[in-house]
């Protein structure tokens, strides 16, 4: 007994430092990241804040020279009794080809989502394309699978649409859709968001 006992004991401290150092990997990339990029020259800058009952989504973006751009975002969600927050960066390009905006872009991530932690990079596709004067419609799709993930996580699938009206110069208002999942090696799929939003948007 001591000795099931005492290989519990060793197997829940490395479990524990597992965590401990894929948290300390993750953050440490955000953050060398993020110090590269704030170094970058940028020529503006945006602060976008979704909200629902169930979401809020807080987000910096800094446009750079040769159309890229890079956006820090916060997330916190309690959805269906998971409550979880998301710290991530990603650094986009984008291009034009006729009259649709198409974006390619990357995203470092760390996620507390109760009993699935993990971190990783998803790649990702958008579009952007005007529908009248002043109002455009959005979205974009990022997935990270197992190879590029780490933690509890196996992949992560984020999705999602929104319809843009510029209401002043510097100010829009947005209303979209978000699906949000990760599947866990232990949970299986959990559903971080799948529901609607509203967000306002400034430009400076």
């Amino acid at each position: 007994m001591k000795k099931l006992a005492s290989l519990g004991f060793i197997h829940n401290l490395q479990t524990g430092f597992g965590y401990i150092r894929s948290a300390a990997i993750s953050v440490g990339c955000c953050v060398l990241v993020i110090g590269l990029v704030v170094a970058m020259p940028t020529s503006a800058n945006d602060i976008e804040l979704a909200i629902s009952n169930d979401m809020i989504d807080l987000r910096f973006r800094a446009e750079y020279e040769r159309d890229f751009s890079g956006t820090f975002a916060f997330l916190h969600a309690d959805f269906k009794d998971i409550e979880s927050d998301q710290v991530s960066y990603g650094f986009e390009t984008r291009g034009q080809i006729e009259n649709v905006i198409v974006k390619l872009g990357s995203r470092l991530f760390f996620i507390d989502a109760g009993r699935a932690d993990g971190f990783g990079a998803a790649l990702g596709v958008g579009a952007e394309a005007f529908i009248v004067e002043k109002v455009s419609a959005t979205g974009q799709f990022y997935y990270s699978p197992q190879i590029i993930t780490g933690g509890d996580l196996e992949s992560t699938l984020d999705a999602e649409v929104r319809v843009n009206y510029q209401l002043i110069e510097n100010g829009a208002l947005f209303i979209g859709y978000r699906v949000y999942e990760i599947d866990a090696e232990k949970g299986g799929s959990v559903d971080i968001y799948d529901d609607p939003y509203l967000g306002i948007k400034f430009t400076f």
